[in-house]
Order: structure tokens, then sequence, then C-alpha cells
């Protein structure tokens, strides 16, 4: 199992603009999220680059 990447308190949930570096959009699995197996990497990889691209 592997965990990191940029924690989700540092990024704007509507936008997913790091909070640190203005400009600069993060999703998927460059994210700090841990979940059970099954799809949630796969959903929470979809609706953060979704989210992403509709504020870029």
């Amino acid at each position: 199992m592997t965990a990191g990447g940029v924690a989700l308190p540092e990024v704007g949930p509507s936008t997913m603009e790091s909070r640190i570096v203005k400009g600069l959009h993060v999703a998927g699995e460059i994210l700090d999220v841990d979940g059970p197996i099954g799809g949630f990497n796969f959903q929470s990889a979809f609706a953060t680059g979704h989210a992403a691209g509709l504020a870029v």
C-alpha cells in the first residue's frame, strides 16, 4: 500500500487549485486520497479532474 501526495487541506475543493501556488490545479493520483479498492480511486480521479478542468 502506498500513500502520500498533495494534502487535501492545501487544495480548494471546488476548483482543485492549490492554496499555496496560485494557478496550479491538481487532480487524480497526485492527491493524498486513500480509500477502499473497487473503483474509489477512479471516481476520485474523474471527479477531481472534472472540477479542475472546469476551473481552468
